[in-house]
This record gives structure tokens, sequence and C-alpha cells, in this order.
């Protein structure tokens, strides 16, 4: 009898320490990674060769400079078109001086236990001869507003300057909202 009651206890426990993650079933435990997914490790090689940084990072020439901003990951009012609405984000690229070209490409994802899981995109905007560009439509809808979702978002911008130099650069934003994707 003792043994049961220290078993029951051992797993109450361990339910309290790891939460939903003892309980989850096939269903709820996500795919592995696929061609479009990031795992940690490929997460951590993009972060040291792209100087990926949360919220704002740049494009820098000694002619000017471009501000990459990925805004926040948020309800989007049109999602209402959904049962559960639907989640996106707003990122802009500001520039000090008028480009000749700059590109803007955001990608969606989800966090998971093995790394990110692609939701949508890349959603790609450009511009010819301008100091800013956004990109408004990105949407990922929602499956059920019952579970919280980490939502990951990686933003790559490139610019040519009008000197002609070429610059890189990407920042991402993370946000955790109560909608529940495939």
């Amino acid at each position: 009898m003792n043994f049961k009651r220290i078993a029951i206890a051992i797993l109450a426990a361990g339910s309290l320490f790891l939460g939903n993650a003892s309980m989850a079933s096939d269903s709820s435990t996500p795919p592995p990674p696929g061609p479009k997914d990031l795992t940690w490790s490929q997460l951590a090689d993009l972060q040291k060769i792209s100087s990926t940084t949360p919220g704002l990072n740049g494009l820098r020439s000694s002619f000017g400079s471009c501000t990459i901003d990925t805004g926040y990951i948020y309800f989007r009012a049109s999602g209402n078109i959904y049962d559960n609405g639907a989640v996106g984000l707003k990122p802009l690229v500001r520039c000090t001086t008028v480009m000749p070209f700059v590109s803007l490409s955001t990608t969606l994802y989800k966090k998971v236990w093995w790394g990110l899981q692609f939701q949508t995109g890349p959603v790609t905007t450009t511009g010819s001869n301008v100091m800013q560009i956004q990109t408004k439509n990105i949407e990922q809808p929602c499956m059920s507003r019952r579970a919280t979702t980490v939502f990951f978002a990686i933003v790559t911008s490139t610019g040519t300057f009008p000197n002609g130099a070429t610059s890189s650069n990407s920042s991402y934003q993370e946000n955790s909202l109560d909608c529940q994707t495939f």
C-alpha cells in the first residue's frame, strides 16, 4: 500500500515539476524537424553568421544606415475572419538615406522541444529608391486559443547603399500568445 502512495506522490511531483510535458500525448507531440524547420543547433549557427539579435538591428555603410524593427508578434485585427483569430507581425526597415534597393524577408516559427517549427513565410517585401519598407501581410491562423504558443520570427534585410555597398543583417522577435497552431 505504501508503494502505491509513493508512486502516486512521485508522479504528482513529476507533473508539477515538468508541467504538461509529462502528460503529453502523441497527438500533442510535434513531428520531427522538416526541411523548413530549424533545430537549436541550426539556429545557433544562424545567429553566429548573421548577428541575429532581438527586436532591432541594422544595415551599415559609410554612406548611411538602416534599422530593422521586427515589431511585436500580436493578434491581428484582420484575423477575425478565422474562428480562433490569427497572429502576425509588421516588420519595418527604416534607412537614413534613399536606398537604390532594400529587401525584407520574414519567416514565422513556433518553439517546440527540438527547435523552431516552420509556420509561414518567407514573406518578402522589396523596394527601390525608398527610405523604408514594411511587410504587413504576415499571418498565421490559430486552430484554438486554449494553448499558449511561443512564436519566433526571423526578419532578414538586405540593402544596396547609394555608394554601391551592400549589407545584410537579421533580427528576431519572440512572443507567447494563446494561439495553438498545427
